[in-house]
């Protein structure tokens, strides 16, 4: 895909406070404006709108306080459509409020695909917008975008790529790998000193780690437990005094507990010994109590024995007795009141009966018909109704013969629409139903195999080289812009690399012609001239330098000599003046003294000396400045000899005098140059090899262009686009493919057959609805003989059709149900029973019954006549039923009172039986055994007082009974014997107390328990001195435990701590060399595959832009870019000049673009980004930016006229110059 900027709107952004619009078209769009006047402004806002403006408040970033309109216009938005795969889209962006819409344009207009806020800040990424313009543009980052498809001015002057851009070639997002290995080696670093022993570092660190310092601090820590073992040992011996001590101690304390033991029990010796005694005394009286309970005891047990003989028949009596006696006295009446009222109901009871046998044996004698058959009247109106029935049910079958004859006519008529089944309608609904869509889809099945034909014809027609391609010409045509563009673009790159070498072989024949044109005067001079003539030079120099030193000693020799005349003058003059004072003074006779005259002789000798020594230096100083002049005139005679020896060598005396030495010397140094530059220049041409490499690789190229273009060539069917003649032969066979897959599944599902058999399938096997369609069609006289002709049958059918046959089965239908209700009318009327008997019979037989049952008596008889008969009978009925109401009531009168009679009966007998004990002792009679009951009852009351004088006594003693009082005297016999058991075991456990017999004595016990008393303040003594011995030893374990030895046991624990600690510090460390050691390699892998290609990518393209082969650009593992000369040579960035490292940066751009671009191919932009090219170089990146052109859309915006023609030129619209 390539998508294709098409038209940028902007309002109140940047200079632009309202609209300004730009329309783009495929190609190289070429915008020309004056500086300042808005240009990289669009860049930006189309920048914005695709990936948002941040609301930033800093000017100097890229935000909306840089780009927001000074004027701040209502409106700050912009909007964007371009093109992608032949459909246009739109992006709508307000700048302030980050809302942004993606809209799409279809049949009726812009339909919007997404309307969400995409803040490019903001903490919650907008995925589907970002998935979106990935999907369509490849990218959702402004950073990649603007690091790639954006040139802007001027460009910039870095030796490493984008960081944005290499995380995108790396994938996953993942940055460069420096970071990661730089933190694995820290990392690592901090652990150990030995990172060169792990592989890491090319040396070792030189301050001891983590792991290093961890085994020196466990060294450390080894020796510091030694040496608080050895401290240990010196407190043995004190330790061992301490527990000789302590066992003695530990004696000394038992004696003293047991002696304390002793004394503490004295006095549980003499409580155990005072509730022993008390306990003797509680048992004498318990057993005197004791006797006497017994002795009432027995009487009532006596007395109770008497009643039980004398009074049997009260012993276990219920309660109430005595009431229950009186209460079978007054029973004893009542029956005999009951007796006399049942004799007087009996009697009324017979004379009813009397009464009602006599009305009986009247209603026998007249009314023997009636009481035979109750139901006379009934009898008679149901034997009128029978008749009736009977007539009835002849009329209707005479009705029921007349409709079966019409019905059967009728269905004589019709079609047999019962071979449909049972209900025609029902079925013919149903096809009726299933019609259309049987019709829509056969005439669908009809349309789709006439296009499966013609797709079909197609294929084997214009399209038939494609069907019959192998699968690699297939994956060459599918891939045809992209291959044809990059064999186009290979060949391009060929040519224009054997093009700029043929230039550059020509501009270095042209460059080395024009040097021996220039240089043709010096053509005698070798390459030794130079080197003769700078000789030559140095030879007059020194002549020159000779000559003026020549010049100053002449001067220094003149004027040394004026001093030393000076000098000599004076001298003269002080000797004459001298001798004249001498004479004068001897002449004169002045007297002096012999120092004045040795004074005076010194002076003059001093003088004479000094004078003396004055000329002869000054003689001697100018025979020396005489004798340089002599040698530096000998000197210069000696070098014009070799001047002229030279001027002979270089052959220029007599050609030029005087020889203009500086000018050839400047000339030869020139020459020099330039033949060194030309020699560089030579050793940079490509060489006949290289050029016939050059050669052979654009005829390579052009050669697989051509076969490319010829074996493409037969399937272009007319149509110059092969992607589109190969997406209509896609089209096609996929469409053949859906359209034979349709048809199959539809004649699969609806006839069970392949689709070539669905003109030959015979109609009559065919089953469910289309079965049900050919038995419809059976019908006619001529049915479909084949399962198409059917379905031709069916889409031919239209509503009248079926709402004509809908008419006929519903009247076939509704005369099949009169025949089949009047059959079964029919059926029915002659239905027999279960018993086999028909309703016609069952009459007959009724109507028969009735008559012999209403004899004498039949239908013909008159109601009323039977109704008189009647109403006399249910007269005599009525009153034999009053006497029959009546005599129940007696009856049951007499029942009740039987039933109370007996009642009363059953309870006197109850109540004698629960009494016949009692009323049997006494002889039967109830007023004797009442006299007896009140006899027991007054010798029992006395048994009872004794009774309660026993218990009385029994809770005095505090048991319930003797049992229990006996208990408690063996409880306090158990507790006397208790007592002296614990004295005995107390004296067992402490034998130095009294014995018993000592206790009954009671003599000496005082004086005994004060001498125990005193044995245990000695022993507390003893255990003092021994305490405080302990102390004094304890003092000296202190002093010795002083030099505060380690805790051995925690030192330990601290030791192992660190050995883990070494462990996981070691583990770490292999840990994270591996992790380095594997990094390297996957960065040797990378190395190896994405930045190799992208450097071959860009060394072509850069070899394009400067017309010199060999170059390569090389890329390093943290993207750093450098060239390597053709002869080997690194070449760094800083040692080329502004214009050619410009050209790496637009081909390292190109290249970046060419490996990213996949099926999707960006526009690129160039913002100015020219300044530093020359019209060659300028006419080379040209033809790049042509190339480009042709695969993608490119927008060049500049204010050089001249770039105006590299492509359509197109003006900003709107208001552009509101700003």
């Amino acid at each position: 895909m390539t998508p294709i900027w098409k038209r940028l709107c902007l309002r109140g952004f940047g200079r632009y406070r309202d609209e300004v619009v730009l329309s783009l078209g495929p190609g190289i769009n070429t915008l020309i404006e004056r500086n300042e006047q808005g240009k990289s402004t669009l860049v930006y806002g189309l920048e914005a709108i695709l990936f948002g403006l941040p609301g930033s408040t800093q000017p100097e970033q890229f935000g909306q306080a840089r780009f927001r309109n000074w004027e701040s216009p209502a409106r700050f938005e912009g909007e964007v459509d371009f093109e992608v795969g032949g459909v246009d889209y739109r992006i709508e962006r307000k700048f302030e409020t980050h809302q942004v819409r993606f809209l799409r344009r279809s049949g009726n207009g812009w339909v919007e695909e997404m309307a969400s806020s995409q803040n490019p800040r903001g903490r919650k990424r907008t995925l589907s917008y970002e998935e979106r313009m990935k999907a369509l543009l490849g990218l959702s980052s402004r950073e990649v975008f603007g690091a790639i498809f954006c040139v802007g001015q001027p460009l910039p002057d870095q030796g490493q790529i984008h960081e944005a851009v290499q995380r995108l070639l790396a994938g996953a997002g993942s940055g460069p790998y420096g970071a990661a290995r730089d933190r694995l080696s820290h990392d690592l670093k901090q652990l150990t000193q030995w990172t060169r022993s792990l592989g890491v570092a090319e040396k070792n660190g030189q301050k001891p780690r983590l792991l290093e310092q961890n085994g020196t601090e466990r060294a450390r820590l080894r020796q510091e437990i030694e040496g608080s073992r050895a401290v240990i040992d010196s407190l043995q011996s004190v330790q061992e005094r301490l527990s000789e001590l302590r066992a003695r101690r530990s004696q000394e304390a038992s004696r003293l507990q047991e002696r304390q033991r002793l004394l503490e029990a004295w006095p549980r010796w003499q409580g155990l010994l005072a509730k022993q005694r008390d306990a003797v005394r509680e048992q004498s009286a318990l057993q005197r109590a004791y006797e006497r309970a017994e002795q009432l005891s027995q009487e009532v047990a006596r007395g109770r024995a008497a009643l039980e003989r004398e009074f049997q028949e009260f012993i276990g009596a219920a309660e109430g007795v005595g009431e229950a006696l009186q209460e079978l006295e007054g029973q004893e009446r009542e029956l005999a009141a009951a007796e006399t009222e049942r004799a007087g109901l009996q009697e009324l009871w017979n004379e009813g009966l009397a009464q009602r046998q006599s009305l009986r044996d009247r209603l026998a004698a007249e009314f023997a018909p009636f009481m035979s058959n109750p139901e006379l009247l009934r009898d008679h109106q149901e034997l009128c109704q029978k008749v009736q029935e009977l007539a009835e049910l002849r009329r209707q079958r005479a009705a029921l013969a007349a409709v079966e004859e019409q019905a059967a006519r009728d269905l004589v008529r019709l079609e047999p629409w019962g071979v449909l089944g049972e209900s025609p309608v029902t079925v013919l609904e149903t096809l009726r139903r299933l019609a259309p869509e049987a019709r829509s889809r056969w005439n669908r099945f009809e349309a789709e195999r006439e296009r499966l034909a013609r797709t079909r014809d197609q294929l084997s027609g214009p399209l038939r080289p494609w069907e019959e391609a192998l699968p690699d010409t297939l994956d060459l045509l599918k891939n045809y812009p992209s291959i044809r563009e990059r064999l186009e673009r290979a060949a391009a790159l060929a040519r224009q690399a054997a093009e700029a070498a043929t230039r550059e072989l020509k501009a270095y024949q042209a460059e080395e012609e024009a040097f021996r044109r220039e240089f043709a005067d010096l053509a005698s001079l070798d390459d030794l001239a130079l080197d003769r003539v700078e000789r030559r030079i140095a030879l007059i120099q020194q002549e020159a330098e000779l000559t003026a030193r020549l010049r100053e000693t002449k001067a220094q020799s003149l004027e040394a000599r004026k001093p030393a005349l000076r000098m000599v003058l004076a001298l003269i003059t002080a000797l004459v003046a001298g001798l004249g004072s001498g004479l004068l003074v001897v002449s004169w006779d002045i007297p002096l003294s012999p120092p004045a005259q040795g004074a005076l002789v010194l002076l003059l000798g001093l003088g004479a000396g000094g004078g003396a020594w004055v000329l002869a230096d000054g003689l001697t100083r100018d025979r020396f400045l005489e004798g340089r002049v002599l040698e530096l005139e000998r000197q210069i005679e000696a070098l014009r000899p070799r001047g002229r020896e030279m001027d002979a060598r270089l052959g220029l005396r007599g050609e030029i005098d005087p020889v203009p030495w500086g000018e050839i010397r400047s000339r030869l140094l020139d020459r020099k140059a330039r033949a060194e530059a030309l020699a560089l220049r030579r050793s940079a041409l490509p060489s006949r090899e290289k050029m016939i490499g050059l050669e052979a690789s654009l005829r390579a190229a052009e050669q697989a262009l051509s076969d490319f273009l010829r074996v493409t060539r037969g399937f272009a069917a007319g149509d110059p686009d092969i992607l589109a003649v190969y997406a209509r032969w896609r089209d096609c066979r996929r469409e053949a493919e859906l359209l034979q897959a349709s048809l199959e599944a539809y004649v699969l599902s609806q006839f069970g057959c392949p689709v070539e058999q669905v003109d030959s399938l015979p109609a009559r096997s065919l089953g469910g609805s289309w079965g049900q369609f050919y038995a419809l069609a059976g019908l006619a006289k001529q049915p479909p003989e084949t399962a198409s002709g059917l379905g031709r049958w069916v889409a031919s059918r239209d509503e009248a059709f079926w709402q004509d046959l809908l008419s006929r089965a519903r009247e076939w239908e509704a005369a099949v149900k009169v025949q089949e209700k009047n059959r079964l009318r029919g059926e029915a009327l002659l239905q027999p029973d279960p018993s086999g008997l028909s309703r016609e019979r069952r009459l007959e037989e009724a109507i028969a019954r009735l008559r012999q049952a209403m004899a004498p008596w039949d239908e013909h008889t008159p109601r009323p006549l039977l109704q008189g008969k009647v109403d006399a009978c249910r007269q005599l009925q009525r009153e034999v039923s009053t006497l029959e109401g009546r005599l129940p009531g007696l009856v049951e009168q007499r029942d009740r009172l039987n039933a109370s009679l007996e009642t009363k009966k059953n309870e006197r007998q109850a109540r004698r039986d629960a009494l016949a004990p009692i009323l049997s002792a006494a002889g039967g009679g109830v007023a004797a055994a009442r006299g007896r009951y009140r006899s027991w009852r007054a010798r029992r009351e006395e048994i009872e007082g004794r009774a309660a004088e026993l218990v009385g006594l029994l809770q005095g003693q505090g048991g319930a009974d003797l049992e229990a009082l006996h208990r408690k005297i063996v409880q306090a016999g158990n507790a006397a014997r208790s007592a002296g058991d614990w004295l005995e075991q107390l004296n067992a456990d402490f034998p130095g107390l009294p014995s018993p017999e000592e206790a009954e004595e009671g003599s000496g016990l005082e004086s005994r328990y004060r001498s125990l008393d005193r044995e245990v303040e000695e022993l507390k003594a003893s255990l003092a001195r021994i305490d405080a011995e302990i102390l004094q030893l304890l003092e000296e374990q202190s002093r010795l435990q002083g030099r505060d030895p380690l805790n051995l046991a925690q030192a330990e624990i601290v030791l192992g701590e660190l050995e883990q600690e070494h462990v996981r510090f070691g583990l770490e460390a292999e840990a994270l060399a591996l992790a380095h050691r594997e990094l390297m390699a996957a960065v040797k892998e990378y190395q190896e595959s994405h930045r190799e290609r992208l450097a071959e990518t860009a060394t072509g393209y850069f070899a394009a832009f400067t017309g010199v082969p060999g170059r390569r650009v090389i890329l390093d593992d943290e993207f750093y870019v450098s060239l390597l000369e053709a002869s080997g040579r690194p070449c760094a960035l800083a040692q080329l000049s502004q214009g050619a490292r410009d050209q790496l940066y637009l081909a390292l751009r190109l290249a970046i673009a060419d490996l990213m671009a996949g099926e999707i191919k960006l526009p690129f932009i160039f913002d100015d980004p020219f300044h530093n090219c020359d019209s060659e170089r300028l006419a080379r990146i040209r033809e790049a930016v042509t190339v480009l052109g042709r695969e993608r859309q490119v927008l060049l915006l500049s204010h050089r006229e001249e770039l105006a023609s590299w492509g359509r030129r197109v003006e900003l619209g709107g208001n552009p110059s509101n700003g």
